[in-house]
C-alpha cells in the first residue's frame, strides 16, 4: 500500500475528487492547523490554508465543485480550491461540527460534544446561504455523516438507523435489535439502499425488509471506522486482536461472501475516501495513504 505523503502532523478527513486528495492537519496535537492536498501520484502534500478562516480544522471536509467545506470549531468554513479567500458560511452552531456533506444545493452536518447530547443537531442550508434548518437534536448517539434523502437524512445510531426530518422526532428505519447490534457507520451503494458497519463483523446491506443479511463474517474486536462501497465491493475497517492500534483494512463483495484483507497497521484514523476506479485513500500511521481493492 504505497504512501502519497511523508509524515504530517496528525492527517485525517481525506477525501477525493479523482487526482487530488485533499486532508487536514494538527487538529488536537500541537502543530500547523492546515488544509492540505496531495496528488494520487505523488508522495508529498501542500498547504492549501493554515487556520481557514482563522479556525482551527476538526478534520472532516466536503468537495462541490471548486469549493471545500471545513468543518472547523462549531463552523463551516469555506474556500476555494485553491485556498483562497475562506469565508465562515455557518457558525456560532451548539458544539463542534463533526461530519460536513454536500447534497444537491444544500450543506448538511452534524454536531457532537461528550456528555452533552442535548448540544448534538443535525441541520441543513442552501450552499448560497439562508436560514439554517435543524432537523433534530439530541439525537441519540449522533455517529458519523447524514446522508441526506430529499429534504430527511438517514444516521447512524446506537439504537439504529433514524430518519430524521424537520418537524418530527426521528424515525427507526432499522432498530440496533434487528440489525444486531449498535450501528456506527453508513455508506449509500447502488444495489441495495443502504449498507451498515457495526462492531466486530462485516458490513450487513439493509434492504427493504426482511432481505437483511450480514455480508460476511469478520473476525476482530469492530472499528468505528468509515466504511466505503467500491465498486461492487464494501470496504471497512476492524481493529485486530493483539496489540493495542492495530487495524485492518478489509473488503467483502457486496453480494456476500468471504472478507479479505486489503492492508494492516497501525493507528488508522478510521477515514475512508474513494478515488476512482478500486483505489480508496485513508489516514494511518501520520500518512495519507492509497490502496486497491481489486
Amino acid at each position: 500500500m504505497p504512501a502519497l505523503t511523508g509524515r504530517e502532523n496528525a492527517p485525517r478527513g481525506v477525501t477525493a475528487d479523482g487526482s487530488r486528495v485533499l486532508f487536514t492537519t494538527g487538529h488536537t496535537q500541537v502543530g500547523e492547523n492546515a488544509l492540505r492536498e496531495a496528488t494520487v501520484d505523488g508522495d508529498s502534500s501542500r498547504i492549501l490554508a493554515v487556520t481557514p478562516g482563522g479556525l482551527a480544522p476538526n478534520g472532516q471536509l466536503a468537495l462541490a465543485g471548486g469549493d471545500i467545506y471545513v468543518a472547523a470549531g462549531s463552523a463551516i468554513v469555506r474556500t476555494s480550491a485553491g485556498g483562497s479567500d475562506a469565508v465562515t458560511v455557518v457558525g456560532n452552531r451548539p458544539a463542534g461540527v463533526s461530519d460536513v456533506v454536500v447534497a444537491g444545493d444544500d450543506l448538511w452536518w452534524t454536531t457532537y460534544q461528550y456528555g452533552a447530547p442535548a448540544r448534538i443537531e443535525v441541520a441543513r442550508m442552501p450552499r448560497s446561504g439562508g436560514p439554517v434548518e435543524v432537523l433534530a437534536v439530541d439525537v441519540a448517539g449522533g455517529l458519523g455523516r447524514p446522508y441526506p434523502e430529499g429534504s430527511s437524512a438517514l444516521l447512524a445510531s446506537p439504537i439504529g438507523v433514524l430518519r430524521v426530518q424537520a418537524g418530527s422526532p426521528p424515525e427507526v428505519v432499522a432498530s440496533a435489535g434487528v440489525l444486531g447490534g449498535a450501528v456506527t457507520r453508513m455508506a449509500v451503494g447502488q444495489r441495495a439502499p443502504l449498507r451498515h458497519h457495526r462492531r466486530g463483523q462485516a458490513p450487513a446491506a439493509l434492504r427493504p425488509a426482511p432481505r437483511r443479511r450480514v455480508l460476511g463474517a469478520g473476525r476482530g474486536r469492530g472499528h468505528r471506522g468509515d466504511i466505503a462501497v467500491v465498486g461492487n465491493q464494501v470496504v471497512f475497517f476492524a481493529a485486530r486482536s493483539g496489540p493495542s492500534g492495530h487495524s485492518e483494512l478489509r473488503s467483502v463483495a457486496a453480494t456476500g461472501g468471504q472478507v479479505r484483507n486489503v492492508a494492516s497497521g497501525r493507528y488508522a484514523h478510521g477515514d475512508l475516501a474513494v478515488v476512482t476506479g478500486d483505489r480508496v485513500v485513508l489516514s494511518a500511521d501520520d500518512r495519507v495513504w492509497i490502496a486497491s481493492v481489486r
